[in-house]
């Protein structure tokens, strides 16, 4: 994909204002982040229905809350992430069947790590004026770890937040 002068080949997530999104790129981000979360869903739910209830964590993020600069596209299908949680929750609750969302802000990874770049790029900024705009966006100061996300995760999959849903 070329936006302006810049080449980006390497990554399947388009990051580019959300005008220059072509049709067939905005259908791929939406199947691959809120269709895929959909069919997982429908699929799964038989077979907790079946066992007597269970937990499900959707991965949704924080651009499904907060308008995501360059990432549109990603941003809507995240919201529908969060919104499909929400009616499957309330949907599912009287099978005992909990659906939540977890909903990561800037978590380093590689992936983010290229994020950085290619918004660098983009801006005409450097990779580390990106990351100090994402670590003074974050209450806490520094970007998130996947452990920090997976702890989340396991706990909202717990008996400990069994009253927790939607």
């Amino acid at each position: 994909m070329k936006i302006g002068n810049i080449i980006f080949e390497e990554y399947p997530l388009i990051l580019a204002p959300l005008e220059d999104i072509t049709d067939d790129e905005f259908d791929r981000i939406m199947a691959i982040n809120a269709r895929g979360v959909f069919l997982a869903l429908k699929y799964q739910l038989p077979v907790m229905a079946a066992a007597g209830g269970g937990a499900i964590v959707n991965t949704a993020s924080r651009a499904g809350k907060v308008p995501a600069l360059f990432n549109g596209a990603y941003a809507v299908a995240k919201a529908g992430v969060i919104m499909l949680t929400k009616v499957m929750a309330a949907e599912l609750a009287g099978n005992g069947v909990r659906v939540n969302a977890v909903c990561p802000g800037y978590v380093r990874t590689s992936m983010q790590e290229r994020e950085m770049n290619w918004e660098a790029k983009l801006r005409g900024l450097k990779h580390e004026d990106i990351e100090r705009l994402y670590v003074d966006d974050t209450p806490l100061s520094r970007l998130q770890t996947p452990d920090d996300v997976a702890k989340v995760v396991r706990f909202l999959s717990s008996s400990s937040a069994d009253f927790i849903t939607g």
